[in-house]
This record gives C-alpha cells, structure tokens and sequence, in this order.
C-alpha cells in the first residue's frame, strides 16, 4: 500500500503513530480522480474494520480472516501493484 501511494505522490511516514491515518486520507485524496484507488479504499475499510471488530473486541479468529481476507488483501496487492 505505501508504495503504491509513493507511486502518486503521496509518503506514508512507517511506524509512526498516525501512518494508518496517513493512508486513509492519501487514498481519500486519489479516489476522487481513480477508480482503483477508490476499490484499494473500499477493501483497506472492510479489512480494518473486520480485523478490529472480530480480533479486538471480540478477541476471536474467524473464519472471515482465514478466507474473505487473504481474498481482500490479494486484490488489494494486486490493484496496488504490490504483489
């Protein structure tokens, strides 16, 4: 995801505490003229707020990790030009 923003001009300082909020507001600003940008921000969502809802609040794995997400984060590599 950080290199593909790098791509468009956009540098996501890694490790800090606010990357993740980096990222959001970079592909807010792409998706407005990009079509896979606005797809690459619609799937980081759904990711995120899955993982955070199952693994963190109800502190479970399920099987939406195991098969809806490695889907979600192959499309996202792919769409990124990551894979």
């Amino acid at each position: 995801m950080d290199i593909y923003l790098s791509r468009n001009g956009y540098h996501v300082q890694i490790g800090t505490a606010d990357a993740h909020v980096q990222r959001k507001e970079y592909l807010n600003k792409l998706t407005a003229k990009d079509m896979t940008a606005r797809r690459i921000s619609n799937l980081m969502s759904e990711v995120t707020e899955n993982l955070h809802g199952t693994c963190f609040y109800a502190g479970k794995v399920s099987s939406y990790i195991d098969i809806i997400l490695n889907e979600d984060v192959k499309e996202i590599l792919e769409l990124s030009g990551c894979n």
